[in-house]
């Protein structure tokens, strides 16, 4: 996973764990798997695609081998309901907020995230 996404997904998993009916597994598991979604939504290119094809999901999960599919995606319905989507959704909000106030400029983006789940 790269660094650039450890903190903010540490953070999240953090606010996860907080909210009244957190998901299962704690602030490592919860980052962990925030991590493995994050590198399988991602474009596949670069770094990204090059990890995935060279199957280094297990490298930085410590499993034996990559997450199953099904297991991926039943744990992000988990996140989603018990909160997650809106976090989400906010730490992204503010990060590009903040790009464009450094940037001083109107910014344009596209995202298919909801067609992901």
């Amino acid at each position: 996973m790269p660094a650039l996404l450890a903190g903010p997904l540490d953070e999240l998993a953090h606010q996860m764990a907080a909210r009244p009916e957190p998901p299962t597994g704690g602030v490592p598991l919860i980052a962990m798997h925030l991590a493995v979604l994050v590198s399988r939504l991602m474009p596949a290119v670069g770094w990204t695609a090059g990890e995935r094809h060279a199957d280094g999901e297990p490298v930085w999960t410590g499993r034996s081998r990559p997450y199953d599919e099904s297991t991926v995606r039943k744990r992000a319905r988990d996140l989603a309901a018990r909160g997650g989507t809106e976090l989400v959704a906010r730490t992204v909000e503010v990060s590009v907020e903040q790009a464009v106030a450094a940037l001083g400029a109107k910014a344009t983006a596209y995202t298919d995230m909801f067609d992901q789940v």
